[in-house]
């Protein structure tokens, strides 16, 4: 006798609007890290002026010279303001993009893998986020493959073509970091190079998946990659910077990022047009 598939139970709303409350206050702490993309062209004296609003400008602050971290923390507010914008997404609607709590499960286990074999206690403070994928209102959905379905070739091309780009700077970084034999590794900087740019690398892979979710990413790589580039041609010579070349390299990545979103979505929306004008 064939087995009948049970509906799924709703998930309970306190555990939702648990999710949205978790998912949002992480997003706020966050945030004010933007401040740091100003780092390529700020005074020295920013470091110092800025009051501790999140853990990344506290860091900078602690920083014996300032001026030399300008690329690390440029690129770490870039990736962290783009793991804002998905937090809040999540908080708006914990559901309907799964794709994008998925990438907070792997950026998860980037960080810790980045970070715990020269800081074991940074465990603790990304202990939120692992508290925010316990709350998670229906983990099963957690575990449908994100492959499944139809991958835009083009963005997966970019995709891997970034992260050729970017397996040298992540093994120079990791390197360094394991040697500690300078300013940056000694403030585990080069740990979080190698930290954001795999971050930054799982959002372009995972934007090339037709999934819910996947425009919002390839927009977000299309960002990070443009702003990376220009801070690159401003600072080329600071430690991990990507240079002049890499720059350039960069902002054409966002280009490319950026025609082809927009093609997908523009081929998208032609056939609900058509159907509408039949």
């Amino acid at each position: 006798m064939a087995s009948v598939a049970m509906p799924r139970a709703p998930a309970p709303r306190w555990r939702l609007t648990l999710f949205r409350v978790l998912a949002a206050l992480l997003g706020l702490v966050y945030l004010p890290g933007a401040l740091l993309m100003a780092a390529p062209w700020a005074s020295s004296s920013m470091a110092k002026a800025l009051p501790p609003l999140s853990p990344l400008i506290w860091a900078w602050a602690q920083a014996a010279n300032p001026d030399n971290q300008r690329w690390t923390f440029a690129l770490s507010a870039s990736v962290d303001e783009a793991i804002a914008v998905i937090l809040f997404c999540l908080a708006w609607r914990p559901l309907a993009r799964p794709l994008l709590f998925q990438f907070l499960g792997l950026a998860l286990v980037v960080d810790l893998g980045a970070n715990t074999p020269f800081v074991p206690g940074i465990i603790v403070g990304y202990s939120p986020l692992l508290l925010l994928l316990v709350a998670y209102p229906e983990p099963r959905r957690l575990l449908t493959p994100f492959w499944r379905g139809s991958i835009n070739r083009p963005l997966l091309v970019l995709a891997l073509v970034t992260g050729a780009l970017f397996v040298p700077e992540v093994w120079l970084a990791l390197q360094a970091q394991v040697r500690s034999a300078d300013e940056l590794a000694l403030n585990y900087g080069w740990a979080s190079i190698v930290e954001h740019t795999c971050n930054l690398w799982l959002i372009a892979l995972l934007a090339a998946f037709r999934q819910p979710g996947s425009t919002l990413l390839a927009l977000l790589v299309t960002a990070c990659l443009l702003y990376l580039g220009v801070a690159a041609t401003a600072v080329p010579n600071n430690p991990g910077s990507w240079s002049l070349a890499g720059g350039a390299i960069a902002i054409a990545g966002g280009a490319a990022y950026l025609a082809i979103t927009v093609w997908a979505w523009g081929g998208s929306r032609r056939p609900q047009r058509d159907r509408r004008s039949a």
